[in-house]
């Protein structure tokens, strides 16, 4: 897939942890209900930061990369589809 995409983070100083909130992908605007999964990867000189993420029955893989900051949506699927 690799689309850029908008996301809105939420930092909480309680946690200490960023999270995901909102994505807006191809104008339709998604809000994040679980976060199954989060790591990080390297490229060369670049972290991103992977997060799994569901919004009602849809299911998508984002990575945000820690230089340029740009959110990539990776995949998706609808949790109905076989």
């Amino acid at each position: 897939m690799n689309e850029k995409v908008s996301v809105i983070t939420i930092y909480d100083h309680t946690k200490s942890k960023a999270f995901p909130w909102r994505l807006k992908w191809r104008s339709r605007i998604y809000t994040i209900t679980k976060i199954g999964n989060h790591h990080t990867r390297e490229s060369g000189r670049t972290l991103y930061h992977i997060f799994s993420v569901s919004a009602g029955n849809l299911y998508f893989r984002l990575s945000l990369n820690t230089t340029t900051l740009f959110w990539i949506l990776e995949d998706t699927f609808d949790g109905e589809s076989n």
